[in-house]
């Protein structure tokens, strides 16, 4: 399979001077948009920014596909940590002094990303679906990303088994709780059936793109992480 490697800069902005590099993080927050070919904006994917060192930094789509991410100068390798590399690969540079990259948007395929099959054969049904509350203590400490839960179903469509294979340790029980709650379809077969749920604690959603085409996926849950409230009495 082709790599893809679209990346469509709208704009460009000025920039008077960076500082020196420290790892990828810098002065500069490069803003962009996740979507794939229909236009639809990808919510909580996670890209994966690799400068010329080797050095990485991560950032996840918000609800709205919208990604910001504060960069140092230096050139760029961009993938999706939830995708295969040869699925999608970027290159940006960004520059201490001059025009750099903005409102950058990156077309990702969705092919692959949750296409209702495991290993060719059609993942169960879902009959109801559940969404968990983002964890008290994960929001504290701003603990995002992807957490994988492998299910086992019995022939009812209950869960009798949810483990969480891999994520953010704040993450996981509430990925597993949640998971154990679905409900798939009823199988004629007693044999217990797999599958897998993909549950995205992304960044929160404080400025809504009404109107906006969002790519969705039962089998891939987004849960925003609240937006931070502050007692100002």
């Amino acid at each position: 399979m082709k790599a893809c490697l679209i990346l469509l800069l709208v704009s460009l902005v000025p920039l008077v001077a960076l500082p020196q590099p420290n790892g990828v993080h810098g002065d500069y927050l490069l803003k962009g948009i996740v979507e794939n070919e229909q236009g639809e904006r990808i919510p909580g994917l996670t890209l994966v920014f690799t400068n010329e060192v080797g050095q990485k930094g991560t950032a996840i789509s918000d609800a709205f596909g919208r990604l910001e991410m504060a960069l140092a100068s230096g050139t760029y390798t961009v993938v999706s940590g939830d995708l295969d590399q040869n699925i999608f690969r970027a290159f940006l540079q960004i520059n201490k002094v001059g025009l750099n990259p903005q409102d950058v948007v990156f077309s990702i395929s969705t092919a692959t990303l949750c296409s209702g099959r495991e290993n060719s054969t059609p993942m169960p049904s879902i009959v109801q679906s559940f969404s968990p509350p983002y964890p008290a203590a994960a929001n504290a400490v701003r603990a995002m990303g992807r957490v994988r839960v492998n299910l086992e179903i019995d022939g009812s469509g209950k869960v009798t088994t949810s483990v969480a294979v891999m994520g953010h340790p704040l993450l996981r029980k509430a990925a597993e709780i949640a998971a154990g709650k679905f409900i798939f379809a009823v199988s004629e077969n007693p044999i217990p059936r797999r599958t897998t749920l993909d549950f995205i604690f992304a960044p929160s959603e404080e400025k809504a793109d009404r109107g906006i085409a969002r790519y969705d996926c039962k089998y891939r849950i987004i849960i925003p992480r609240p937006a931070q409230t502050f007692d100002t009495n």
